[in-house]
């Protein structure tokens, strides 16, 4: 089965719905200091393992509520390749609907999407 991927398109019109949000899985200092798709939420790859074996840690680690399918949540990285790992991850703990922007934040950039920097 491939996995749910959505484009630049579909994505914004996604994120006119405040439930759903973008998981970027970069890490720290490309997210902060490349920019990141406005509201984007950062939990780099690598802290997913020890975040998402609880629900409600997972969920606090966030900020917002994801429930228990993850519907709401767009994953996304740089190029596409770390939201495929975080995506396998994910499911393996019960979060079956997730979303992956298949071009991520290249893609973004690319599209002439809005990039929010931190200060």
């Amino acid at each position: 089965m491939f996995p749910p991927e959505i484009s630049f398109g579909e994505l914004k019109k996604l994120l006119a719905c405040s439930e759903n949000f973008v998981l970027d899985v970069r890490g720290a200092e490309e997210f902060d200091g490349d920019g990141s798709i406005p509201g984007s939420v950062n939990i780099p790859l690598g802290a997913l393992d020890a975040l998402i074996g609880d629900p409600v840690d997972f969920e606090r680690a966030i900020g917002r509520p994801i429930g228990p399918s993850g519907r709401n949540v767009i994953l996304s990285c740089r190029s596409g390749r770390r939201a495929l790992l975080a995506l396998d991850k994910l499911k393996a703990v019960g979060y079956n609907d997730m979303k992956i922007y298949k071009g991520s934040f290249m893609d973004w950039q690319a599209n002439g999407g809005e990039v929010f920097k931190a200060k």
